[in-house]
């Protein structure tokens, strides 16, 4: 199996067809799609002269970033994917305007940490829905940890013994930072923020920021793999057999 499939069947789940007889399905296909394609282009930037891969290295994983974060919310909240799927079909809808039901990093994704006990809110709206956030921590990535915890795996992969020795809040904490800091490194260099050419991302920060991505993603659907309500979720032993391939993934080569 290619990283491609590893890595897209961990986030969106067994291969689906385009059918519409379900709207969740179609969207995880599409988002597999064009994140296999994503992770395909790696070989071909990274066979480039050193100015295209500083310019296009960045492009892929802040793609890879952002549409892998939105094939989670697809699997965990799917009412919030198909509120945006039904604005876009609507006549009315354009690509000129900003849309408030679009996925937002801040808000969809990251969410600053709830001050004083979450469960004592009173008002809904209160309540975070972003992936990385307190309530998402409680309800899904504290009993996807647990599990993970208690799982027999077999074969050796750093990047499970690491996730295991977490806290749920240790890993909300760590991985918060992990994506604020991966979502601005990689838009610093799509918005063009350098006015000097030594502070250009070269080859090897762009290997190491793409590979910090894939790690960052994969051990979320890692997780979500592991919560039984899920849908489409792989088996435990195809969940770690992916984990492994992606891990020993060489960008570049």
């Amino acid at each position: 199996m290619t990283v491609s499939n590893s890595f897209t069947q961990l986030l969106c789940g067994p291969q689906q067809t385009s059918s519409e007889s379900c709207e969740i399905a179609s969207t995880l296909h599409y988002f597999r799609g064009v994140i296999a394609s994503q992770i395909n282009d790696l070989s071909w930037v990274f066979a480039q002269d050193p100015s295209r891969i500083s310019r296009y290295a960045p492009f892929l994983a802040r793609a890879i970033l952002e549409l892998g974060a939105t094939a989670l919310i697809a699997r965990l909240d799917p009412t919030r994917i198909l509120f945006v799927k039904r604005t876009q079909q609507q006549p009315s809808y354009t690509a000129d305007r900003s849309w408030k039901t679009a996925i937002r990093w801040t808000g969809d994704v990251i969410a600053e940490k709830t001050s004083g006990a979450i469960w004592d809110k009173s008002n809904p709206e209160q309540m975070t829905r972003a992936l990385l956030g307190d309530y998402y921590a409680s309800l899904y990535w504290q009993p996807a940890l647990e599990r993970l915890a208690d799982a027999q795996i077999s074969g050796d992969s750093e990047w499970l013994t690491g996730l295991r020795a977490l806290t749920v809040e240790a890993f909300i904490g760590s991985r918060r930072g992990n994506l604020i800091a991966l979502y601005s490194q990689s838009s610093k260099a799509i918005h063009h923020e350098y006015v000097f050419p030594t502070g250009m991302i070269d080859r090897d920060t762009s290997i190491v920021l793409i590979l910090a991505v894939l790690k960052v993603l994969t051990e979320f659907a890692v997780l979500l793999n592991l919560l039984p309500h899920v849908p489409y979720r792989l088996d435990s032993a195809m969940v770690f057999s992916s984990i492994r391939e992606i891990e020993g993934y060489e960008v570049g080569k």
